[in-house]
């Protein structure tokens, strides 16, 4: 080491900065941490907390949506005979005397398929009508199920979509929801 830089050495070692000075320094350089703030702790609570019962409520949903179509598809399935012939809806309707609600849609959905009879079902425990149609074109027999909308059936309607090898359509028609089931095209 050189005499230079013995003397800077020397120099800087012997001097001494205030304490208040010293401070000052670090003080500006302190980060504001978020967490020190609690406005800002709890604003990031809220939101994650929003984000949280938004996604559980959306994965419920689905959930629902998934055993109420897997239900629908497995009475389908079944392809369970009918209690009750009838070719039209109102005697159908006297017959299944423990519903408290008709069974005739007044949507145009179900124009050109005649039915044939039904029988009591339930749809995620509530119950509901199996009615059998068929399409006079096709010959296909299809299921229509009638039943009370409540809030979470209301969440389904209206629906048209493929489920495993079936297609089904639901919707709302007054205070009651319909699904129909089976092997249906898309051309309507």
């Amino acid at each position: 080491m050189s005499d230079l830089e013995r003397g800077i050495r020397r120099y800087y070692t012997e001097k001494e900065m205030p304490a208040a000075r010293a401070e000052a320094i670090l003080g500006r350089g302190k980060r504001q941490v978020f967490w020190r703030r609690p406005y800002q702790i709890l604003s990031v609570a809220a939101v994650l907390l929003l984000f949280c019962v938004g996604a559980y409520d959306s994965i419920e949903q689905a959930q629902y949506k998934g055993r109420v179509l897997a239900e629908i598809a497995m009475n389908h399935r079944k392809d369970l005979g009918v209690e009750f012939e009838s070719a039209e809806y109102k005697p159908l309707r006297e017959a299944l005397d423990r519903l408290d609600f008709d069974l005739e849609p007044t949507a145009v959905r179900l124009a050109g398929l005649a039915l044939v009879g039904g029988r009591y079902c339930s749809i995620q425990g509530q119950i509901a009508a199996q009615l059998k149609v068929v399409d006079p074109a096709s010959k296909e027999i299809l299921t229509l199920y009638v039943t009370r909308i409540d809030d979470e059936l209301e969440q389904l309607a209206p629906l048209d979509e493929r489920y495993e090898d079936l297609y089904m359509r639901c919707w709302r028609d007054g205070e009651r929801f319909f699904a129909l089931a089976g092997y249906l095209h898309r051309e309507d």
